[in-house]
């Protein structure tokens, strides 16, 4: 019986755990960006210094940044992402 009763406490006290450790839900995180604006804030910096579209995309494939649907960005890519959000940079 104390063994039983042990794991049942080793249990309940896992699952407390795991509940105070649970991230945060996106709806209920105010001001929270999603990942796209974070991206299109980095093309738009980038592009304000002055890179080319080819230079970003090219960046934006070495970190690991995939475009929309999984895709590798190229400079037509870039472009269209902010035509598409209404940037002109």
């Amino acid at each position: 019986m104390a063994a039983s009763h042990f794991l049942l406490h080793q249990l309940v006290e896992n699952t407390e755990a795991a509940e105070k450790n649970r991230a945060v839900p996106k709806s209920s995180a105010p001001f929270q960006k999603n990942f796209s604006d974070v991206v299109i804030e980095l093309i738009v910096q980038k592009r304000m210094t002055g890179a080319s579209y080819g230079f970003i995309a090219r960046d934006l494939n070495r970190k690991g940044l995939n475009g929309r649907y999984g895709a590798r960005w190229y400079s037509a890519s870039v472009r269209a992402c902010l035509i598409r959000n209404e940037i002109t940079a």
